[in-house]
């Protein structure tokens, strides 16, 4: 065969198969071109300008693995779609005469009309189109201009060399499928999935079981900690049973259905029955994937805005004053000393404060027995999670000091507070030592810098710094002989962020220029030096998740694309013969129509259940970010469901347009 017949072969049998092509391409482009601006907006000259920058950095470099991993999964799925519907046409020309290697050829050169199509395009655009998102991310990271605009010639060479490698993948793995084909097989490719699926109970089962342990973990997390340890686990468990249950268990219970005779032996439900048992064995791998993906759009979207929206909030939460000295001293001579240093610093700089707090605290991560209402060591702190507290020992004087009060506690008295409602209202324990609760009371206001609650936590009030030196002495072998206590100030400066950050520096410079305190281990935060790294994390991950929910927006809508368009070409046999034994075109195009929109719309609620189930362990993994406004995230939640759903019906009508078109 002459060369010049290949590539005209080639460039035929993309116009001829344009409407399963173009979407391919587009969408092909299109994560080309999202891969490329994610890696420019990563690697941007500006970052390193940019207050901040290393929070976002690692946002935006976690987004260029995501789409990777997401382009080599998505494009060979997809590319399935196109050799399955292409089988007959390609059995066709082999027992026409074409050999393998002249199939092997032609496929080839189509390969490389949709690489090159695909390549030019999607850099292209991505070149066109970075500096729109540079200036999207910018305004939601309400930041200036050092971000810089060019050509990351980076970014060209990795896109470049990603993509080329998957396209060769690709082509070599559709012509090892050709290759191992006979053209009987190919002629059928078509048809395959015709005959009755088998029920296979195993699987169904196994889908139920994965499925129920991955919400029951989802439920009845009752910590961020066990949360972050378990979510990866409860995904993989609920993914192997979205998928086993779309494979086995609709059949299953279409199978069940068929059996009830009185519901069975309707005319709407006897075709619409027999014909989605065929369509699940046929489709429910891709009716899994817009489950899964539908899901991980909801998850995503709904609490990236749900971490924007409220990261003010979350800022609040982190940092209750504007400004905290924290130092570890052992006595409180030295603490005196800085707190008097810094004190001078306020009234030599003639700064006006409010919302003064000091006082020194030690903490220890204890488990608690509440049978025994015993404090003790634990070696196995992740095994034992929801037994874990995170206390802090106060002497009463700060309690005092901070409150108003002139509280007397004897050595075996204590006052309590807990935001978590631990069960101690008399006796309790810390390893051998007795304590008395003498009062339950309310949050006493210490402006304690939170990093997320990892653990419950509990304020324990003691007489004096002896009975915590006492309590440490106890757990010697396991926290160390040496006691140091944490001292803080925390207070508002009055007037603008300026002044903050003015005061900051000079109490840093006072502390660290002092000979008298240059072994202190000291940290200084400032709310308006920390909010640009809160404003770059959090900004970050919103904008990640808009950037991946409209990749994976994508990937959903061209799934069902290609649903409707398989499921168009299978169902017009059906459509005619069902005219054939006396049904009317009426009652055939309901039937169909009760069949497909029992179909696609299965997804759609099933993704909505796990949500449903996971909204718990999502809450307790935002309280780690130090998101605690339940409320928000469940507006958040409600609202990227009731768009998406509306959304996902529109694409519905749009490509059901084309599969009715094509059946009838």
């Amino acid at each position: 065969m002459h060369s010049l017949m290949y590539f005209k072969l080639a460039a035929i049998n993309i116009k001829k198969n344009a409407k399963m092509y173009v979407p391919y391409i587009i969408t092909s482009v299109i994560t080309i071109m999202m891969f490329y601006i994610m890696i420019f907006l990563a690697f941007n000259p500006g970052l390193d300008t940019m207050k901040g920058n290393d929070s976002l950095r690692v946002v935006l470099s976690l987004g260029i693995y995501v789409i990777g991993i997401f382009a080599v999964i998505f494009l060979f799925y997809t590319n399935s779609f196109l050799l399955k519907r292409r089988k007959k046409e390609i059995g066709l020309y082999n027992i026409l005469g074409m050999e393998k290697k002249h199939i092997a050829k032609m496929m080839t050169i189509e390969n490389i009309y949709s690489y090159l199509i695909n390549m030019i395009l999607g850099l292209f655009f991505g070149i066109l189109f970075s500096k729109l998102m540079l200036l999207l991310l910018l305004k939601i990271l309400k930041a200036g201009t050092g971000f810089v605009f060019n050509i990351s010639f980076q970014g060209l060479y990795i896109t470049f060399i990603f993509f080329t490698v998957i396209s060769i993948l690709i082509l070599l793995n559709n012509i090892r499928q050709i290759h191992l084909s006979k053209p009987i097989e190919l002629l059928k490719g078509g048809n395959i999935g015709e005959k009755e699926p088998k029920t296979k109970w195993f699987i169904a089962v196994v889908g139920i079981m994965t499925m129920g342990t991955g919400y029951f973990m989802a439920i009845t997390v009752d910590n961020a900690l066990s949360a972050l340890n378990y979510f990866f686990i409860a995904v993989i468990l609920v993914i192997i049973g979205t998928y086993c249950l779309f494979t086995s268990g609709s059949i299953a219970l279409l199978k069940i259905l068929r059996k009830n005779k009185k519901y069975y032996y309707k005319t709407n439900h006897f075709t619409s029955v027999s014909g989605m048992i065929y369509r699940m064995k046929q489709n429910a791998v891709g009716l899994a994937n817009i489950c899964i993906l539908s899901t991980m759009v909801l998850v995503m979207l709904s609490s990236t805005v749900c971490l924007y929206i409220g990261q003010d909030n979350v800022l609040n939460n982190r940092f209750p004053t504007e400004i905290e000295i924290k130092t570890i001293f052992s006595n409180k001579e030295d603490s005196e000393s800085v707190s008097n240093t810094v004190k001078k610093a306020i009234r030599d700089g003639g700064y006006k404060i409010d919302t003064y707090n000091e006082f020194r605290y030690k903490t220890y991560t204890l488990e608690y027995d509440k049978e025994k209402k015993t404090f003790t060591s634990s070696e196995n702190i992740s095994i034992n999670i929801d037994k874990m507290y995170l206390i802090y020992f106060f002497p009463i004087e700060s309690y005092n000091m901070q409150t108003g009060s002139d509280v007397f506690l004897n050595n075996e008295e204590v006052l309590i507070y807990s935001p978590d409602n631990i069960d101690i209202k008399d006796e309790f324990l810390i390893k051998d030592m007795s304590f008395n609760v003498k009062s339950i009371v309310e949050n006493p206001g210490f402006t304690i810098q939170s990093s997320g609650s990892y653990m419950k936590l509990i304020y324990i009030f003691v007489s004096n710094e002896d009975i915590i030196s006492s309590v440490h002495k106890q757990f010697g072998d396991y926290f160390g002989d040496y006691l140091n206590f944490s001292h803080v100030i925390g207070f508002n400066v009055m007037g603008n962020e300026e002044k903050q950050t003015e005061l900051v520096s000079i109490i840093r410079e006072t502390l660290r220029g002092s000979e008298k305190y240059k072994n202190l281990t000291f940290q200084i935060y400032s709310k308006a030096e920390e909010k640009f790294d809160f404003y770059a994390l959090y900004g970050g991950l919103f904008f990640l998740g808009i950037f991946l929910g409209a990749l994976f927006i994508m990937a959903t809508v061209l799934i069902i694309y290609y649903k409707q368009i398989s499921e168009g070409y299978e169902d017009k046999h059906r459509f005619y013969i069902m005219q054939q034994v006396g049904m009317s075109k009426a009652e055939v195009r309901k039937s169909i129509r009760s069949q497909v929109l029992t179909v696609f719309f299965l997804p759609l609620i099933t993704s909505i259940i796990h949500i449903a189930f996971a909204f718990k362990m999502i809450t307790k993994m935002l309280e780690v970010l130090n998101l605690t406004n339940v409320s928000l995230f469940v507006i958040c939640t409600l609202a990227t469901l009731i768009i998406f759903a509306i959304f996902y019906t529109v694409v519905y009508s749009l490509t059901a347009r084309t599969y009715y078109r094509i059946v009838e």
